[in-house]
């Protein structure tokens, strides 16, 4: 029973997955949030993540995919 993690014992996710959640986001919904209707829509998408379930996202994660999503969204973005 020692190997088992406490909901709170989890890994944040790597840069690649952040990065595919902002990408999810931008399939699913489309682009040109503002920062709080893009917040709910990471939220959501983090609910079905082990360790997210609750909604209680770590600040940066949500400014991590934030940023990626306004670089995303600029002229000449990646994509």
């Amino acid at each position: 029973m020692d190997n088992i993690n406490s909901n709170n014992d989890f890994s944040l996710l790597t840069a690649d997955q952040i990065q595919g959640l902002v990408e999810s986001i931008q399939d699913a919904f489309g682009g040109d949030f503002s920062r709080p209707v893009f917040s709910n829509h990471l939220l959501a998408l983090l609910e079905d993540i082990p360790g997210f379930e609750t909604g209680d996202a770590p600040a940066s994660l949500i400014e991590a995919a934030w940023a990626l999503y306004r670089t995303a969204e600029a002229p000449g973005g990646c994509e």
